[in-house]
């Protein structure tokens, strides 16, 4: 048994890339162990290879924040598995109560009734199999997250205790691939797992029967209306079936040197890891699940730096190879296009915003990154951060605000010249991913409802999504407000509805259309600008709601995030759908509106009752 040991240890020691050669160095840009022929050959561009003791090192430096992320993700992994247990354990009592009560109407209306009695008693056993099946299968995936967050705790404190320098590193530097890889996946499972609540609502007709025997009641739902599958809630539609690592050729082609101190493992979606096969959540902790890429899949993008600002930027051969782009000559009256850097795979644009001099600011989820276009659209910069890019807004002519996807905060980020430097960090206390800012607020949407805080960070509000026993939003997508910090505005995509609460978060009106799904929103002279992505139309509202009038409705294909620079006249409008080819993704919309942006004199002041059958509902309006 020990020499079948032995021979597999030195095996494992030996590179699998060139025979009889140990490996005798650690590469800290694809963060695996080299031999010498590998440090000249393949790795021979690489910044910085360590020795083994160096290695050790700084892997005994990060052991005990590694051991707390995997303690802190199992602990919510745990919690959450209780309340969905918990919610189990409710639904079959509720629904018994239900059937008992049914089963009284049924007795007073006697035969009359029958057929209508089976018909919401069928009902019932739909919701009940539906919300079982739901929860059972939630159970299942926590219970497989519970268990990888314990082997891999197990493995980590394995590699501190019984094996070698090499082996330690070799395996400490696989834990913090899959924890990464974890931390990227698990927030599917983070919502809240109560099921839908369940009424039987008997009609007041009931106690008069003679008048209208039909009318006895109905089964509801409470849960909001569901146009379409949202991608923050379903990881299928966001699973990505492309390597997004750069080739080896491409990394050979490139002439860009920036320096490079020190990388992330791959993350390059906001929601999940490419290093993971499409649509699966297998996550079982074996010897031999940890697979170096090839050598043409782990080349990093040098278009990339380390986190958070610390950004190398880009030259001009990075925009001649990687930033193609139309004429953009005139733009006045005319619709122009520009495409943003190629990674050789898909973009998520989600957030756009203009800096006060006309430059560009773009996030982009997929490849975790923040990107600085110039006035003329070519590319500045691209600095890779540690977390999920949502929104950004302004704040000054040289600050930037980012919502931090899975850092439950707001990023605030200096503009040095065409560099991101981090200035600070705003707890708004649950998952950011909209923000927005003026002189007199703060505002962010958040998976818990929407945070209003001073300037400094000081919060002034919270904005629970139920109100009065009823769901004022399901989440705030984008978020905006007035000039004077009156009003608050929210695009809900889920709902397909467009919100308006006060500051205190009491709704004053709300705009929905089933199918219209809302995505960016921008506030701008009296009134509110929304792009419809379904609908493929850019909107103007007045501010209290009652007007709509369609601005932009021709040539959009599936129109996202949206900004307008009122010196030069321009709005940026980036396009999105999880069924674009990836160049379709790359590309950002310039509209020249005109000298005046949508005239809140021209928005359509017919009855709002009468608009094209598009519901407005007013303060106090229950439908």
């Amino acid at each position: 048994m020990s020499s079948k040991l032995k021979r597999r240890q030195d095996k494992e020691l030996t590179c699998g890339s060139h025979y009889g050669e140990t490996l005798r160095f650690f590469c800290t840009l694809h963060n695996e162990l080299i031999c010498a022929i590998c440090s000249i050959r393949q790795h021979k561009q690489c910044q910085e290879t360590l020795t083994f003791q160096e290695a050790t090192e700084r892997f005994e430096d990060e052991k005990n924040s590694v051991l707390n992320e995997i303690e802190s993700f199992h602990a919510l992994f745990s919690a959450k598995d209780q309340e969905n247990v918990h919610s189990l354990s409710l639904l079959k009592p509720r629904c018994d109560d239900i059937r008992k009560d049914i089963m009284n109407v049924r007795e007073r209306l006697n035969m009359i009734i029958e057929q209508k009695e089976k018909d919401l008693l069928a009902a019932v056993e739909r919701y009940e199999r539906v919300q079982e099946a739901k929860m059972m299968g939630k159970a299942s995936q926590l219970q497989t997250l519970i268990s990888f967050t314990a082997k891999l705790k197990e493995r980590a404190d394995e590699a501190y205790v019984k094996q070698t320098e090499c082996l330690r590193v070799k395996s400490i530097s696989r834990i913090v691939n899959k924890l990464g890889n974890l931390k990227e996946r698990s927030f599917q499972y983070l919502l809240d797992s109560r099921c839908d609540d369940l009424d039987f609502d008997v009609s007041p007709t009931v106690e008069e029967f003679l008048e209208d025997l039909d009318d006895i009641g109905e089964l509801t739902v409470t849960s909001a209306e569901q146009p379409e599958i949202d991608p923050f809630d379903d990881p299928a539609l966001t699973v990505r079936t492309e390597d997004t690592k750069t080739t080896h050729e491409q990394f050979e082609d490139s002439t860009l040197n920036a320096e490079k101190r020190y990388t992330y493992p791959f993350f390059r979606d906001g929601l999940n890891d490419d290093d993971q096969p499409a649509k699966t959540l297998h996550l079982d902790l074996r010897n031999d699940d940890f697979q170096f890429t090839s050598d043409d899949e782990s080349q990093a993008d040098e278009n990339y730096d380390d986190a958070d600002g610390d950004n190398e930027g880009g030259d001009n051969s990075l925009g001649d190879e990687a930033h193609n782009r139309s004429h953009v000559d005139g733009l006045k009256g005319k619709m122009t296009t520009f495409m943003t850097v190629d990674h050789g795979k898909g973009c998520w644009l989600y957030g756009i915003v203009f800096l006060q001099d006309g430059r560009l600011v773009i996030t982009d989820v997929t490849h975790d990154s923040l990107q600085m276009y110039s006035k003329t659209y070519d590319l500045l910069s691209e600095s890779r951060v540690s977390f999920t890019p949502w929104d950004i807004t302004t704040m000054s002519s040289d600050l930037v605000a980012v919502a931090a996807g899975g850092k439950s905060c707001i990023k605030i980020f200096r503009v040095n010249n065409n560099d991101f430097d981090h200035i600070r960090d705003i707890d708004v206390g649950s998952e950011c991913i909209s923000v927005f800012f003026n002189e007199q607020l703060f505002i962010a949407g958040t998976w818990k409802g929407g945070v209003i805080l001073s300037p400094d960070g000081e919060v002034l509000q919270r904005i629970e999504k139920n109100s009065g026993g009823r769901e004022v939003f399901r989440r705030a997508d984008f978020i905006a407000s007035d000039d004077e910090g009156e009003n608050v505005f929210l695009t809900n995509s889920w709902a397909s509805k467009i919100v308006c609460l006060t500051r205190d978060g009491v709704k004053k009106w709300e705009y929905q259309i089933k199918g219209m799904n809302p995505r960016g929103i921008h506030w701008e002279k009296d009134k509110l600008i929304v792009s419809c992505k379904n609908q493929n139309k850019i909107i103007a509202i007045s501010k209290d709601g009652k007007h709509v009038r369609d601005v932009f409705t021709e040539g959009l294909d599936h129109p996202y995030a949206i900004s307008y620079h009122t010196e030069s006249n321009r709005m940026v409008v980036t396009e999105w759908d999880e069924k674009m080819v990836s160049d379709k993704t790359r590309l950002v919309r310039i509209i020249s509106p005109g000298p005046e942006i949508f005239p809140i004199n021209e928005i359509d002041t017919a009855n709002p009752e009468e608009n094209n059958g598009e519901v407005i509902c007013q303060e106090g309006d229950e439908r």
